[in-house]
Formats: structure tokens, sequence, C-alpha cells
């Protein structure tokens, strides 16, 4: 019996990272590999903060989709900002929560970088697909910035959660959109690549 092909060996334009199981994409820099891996790799680097600007300078990485999203090397130690808000007018004009408020600026500035299922995994669960590489543990993800993780990602996937829009179309196009950002554009291919293989009848 033919073994199957691993899902990495499929994604494209990626280097390695040193001494590890993880990738740099190679358009946008964005920090890719297996959830837990990336959450190791994350977690360690909070420990040793000294060695964070050296290691994603090395790399370029990217965070967000804009230049100052950045691996924070503070230890996130506030409550949520959503009192401070309440009832006040926005600061600026500026369509983004964290550029219209002080308050939201600052929350997500000093939180954690996360790591985002390329395709989300309660999505691959619903297919049936949740097995060896594609367990949520092991599943491809990227590390990103809590405010593009939480308020750009998860909004735009919470409508895209019943069987009945699964389809293979359905989700090239669903993924499509949600990496339409130039600076996502490694993400997007990462996504197609995925979709084709968990959605693979062969």
């Amino acid at each position: 019996m033919q073994k199957q092909e691993s899902i990495w060996d499929g994604i494209g334009n990626k280097r390695p990272i040193v001494g590890t199981t993880l990738f740099v994409s190679s358009v946008n820099n964005w920090l890719i590999g297996p959830y837990g891996k990336i959450c190791a790799l994350r977690d360690r680097l909070r420990t040793e903060p000294y060695k964070i600007d050296e290691f994603v300078g090395k790399y370029q990485l990217r965070f967000g989709r804009r230049s100052y999203d950045v691996f924070n090397k503070a230890i996130f130690t506030g409550t949520s900002f959503r009192k401070q808000i309440e009832a006040k007018p926005p600061e600026t004009a500026d369509r983004r929560l964290t550029e219209q408020y002080e308050a939201a600026s600052l929350y997500y500035k000093f939180k954690t970088l996360e790591v985002h299922h390329i395709v989300e995994d309660n999505i691959v669960v619903k297919l049936g697909k949740d097995k060896g590489e594609f367990m949520r543990y092991f599943a491809p993800c990227v590390l990103v910035s809590a405010e593009l993780h939480r308020r750009y990602f998860t909004p735009r996937m919470a409508d895209f959660r019943d069987l009945e829009k699964l389809s293979k179309e359905g989700l090239l196009s669903k993924y499509d959109q949600l990496y339409s950002d130039p600076t996502m554009a490694d993400l997007n291919d990462i996504s197609q690549t995925i979709i084709h293989f968990i959605k693979n009848e062969n």
C-alpha cells in the first residue's frame, strides 16, 4: 500500500527554520508549522526574550498585516479594555478598533502571539478528516498577532460552520476571501493546498 503524501510535501514556497520542524513562508515570511510545535517555540522564546529580536530578524518574520504587529517581549497582565471604552466616542475616524481607542491598542499590543489554524480545525473535524497530521495538535498553523486572530480571522469564519457550506468549492472560495490581503498570499496558497488535500476523494 502506497504511503500517503504528507501535507508538508505539498506546501511549496517555504524554507525550513534550522533545528526545528517549522518553516517560514517564502513570500511574506509567516512562521508556519504544526500547531504544537509553534506553541512550543513561541512559549520557549517568551522565557528567553533576549533571543526574540535575533530570531525574528534572522527570518524577517511577519505576525500581522502591519509592520508594527510584532513579537512582544512583555508579559500581559491587564484586563479587558471593553469597560474602558463603553459609551466613549472613538478617538479617531480609523476603522480599526485599536486605532480608535488607546485602551484597545494597549490591550492587543501586549497580548501573546496566537497560533491560528490555516484551515479552521472545527471544519476539519466536521469533514471527518481530523486524523494524523490534521489532528488539531499537528495541523498546519501560522503564528499571528492576537488582534489579527481575534478581530479578523475569527469573525470572518463565524458564519461558515454549517455542513452544507463545506463543499470543496465553498471552502476554496471562503479561504480565498479570508486571505485576500496581499500580505496573506502565502496563507491563501497553503489553505488551497490543504483543502484540495482533505477534500480529495481518491
